[in-house]
């Protein structure tokens, strides 16, 4: 269910009613880089199986998808997200893994503003995936503390929220993190497994008051809601590009305003 189809990017295009031919030079260009790696990557993923191998196949049919509505005249600004993105990341050794930024692109940066994120849209053209789509609709960014784990599970708790994780799969999973340490992830529980969706960017226990109180004033700057669980949550939905700019190893990039996303409109 969660294979790559046989036909490649551009025959499941085509099975899902998108036109190849429509696309722009540069969109089906990417698709033709995305194709070389997406066979590997998939090779990769059914050998590593389970939870994350399915998630990472089941996501790489979302991005095809996704790419695609980007060169529709309907959804200017996710182009320009896109555009911007890869300009400023891609190639950092920061997002090798190939979710941490599509996922945002796709599950959280409005498509349209005032909108919702274009992985909606992608949901009615892939009912196979539903409950990859619907669990993955459902998460974003957190920065959360480790607060107990052993190579079976790991305990985490998020900041303002007080939300609690429990992954399904250890510390040995997170690059030997340890407790105490902060995380920047997206938790996602699907297909029975609670796991970390993509790779995490970890600081040090020591710099906890420090990354809180940026919080803390980035969020009532920017997104000041009712209270302080409802503007940490809206940040960390919408300001994906800012955490981007903050874990980025290429010192080139400039740190980005918490609402850059708004100028994709």
């Amino acid at each position: 269910m969660f294979e790559r189809p046989g036909a490649g990017i551009f025959g499941y295009l085509k099975s899902q009613g998108r036109k190849p031919s429509e696309l722009p030079l540069n969109v089906l260009r990417q698709f033709q880089e995305f194709e070389k790696i997406i066979a590997e990557q998939t090779s990769a993923n059914n050998k590593q199986g389970g939870a994350v191998g399915a998630i990472k196949n089941a996501f790489m049919k979302v991005q095809m998808l996704g790419m695609a509505y980007s060169a529709d005249a309907e959804f200017p600004a996710l182009k320009n997200c896109l555009d911007d993105m890869m300009a400023r990341f891609n190639g950092d050794e920061a997002f090798q893994d190939g979710i941490i930024l599509y996922s945002w692109i796709f599950f959280d940066f409005p498509a349209t503003k005032g909108g919702c994120p274009i992985g909606f849209k992608v949901a009615e053209t892939l009912p196979d995936l539903k409950s990859f789509l619907d669990a993955a609709l459902k998460t974003r960014l957190g920065i959360f503390e480790i607060t107990n784990g052993n190579k079976a599970e790991c305990h985490l708790k998020e900041f303002f929220t007080g939300n609690q994780v429990k992954l399904t799969q250890g510390l040995d999973t997170l690059g030997g993190s340890k407790k105490g340490s902060l995380i920047l992830a997206r938790p996602i529980n699907v297909f029975g497994e609670h796991v970390i969706f993509g790779d995490i960017s970890e600081f040090p226990a020591s710099r906890r008051s420090t990354i809180e109180d940026m919080i803390w004033r980035k969020m009532n700057l920017f997104f000041h809601e009712e209270n302080d669980v409802a503007s940490y949550e809206k940040m960390m939905t919408l300001a994906g590009p800012y955490w981007f700019s903050i874990i980025a190893k290429d010192d080139k990039n400039d740190i980005l305003s918490p609402d850059h996303y708004l100028l994709y409109y």
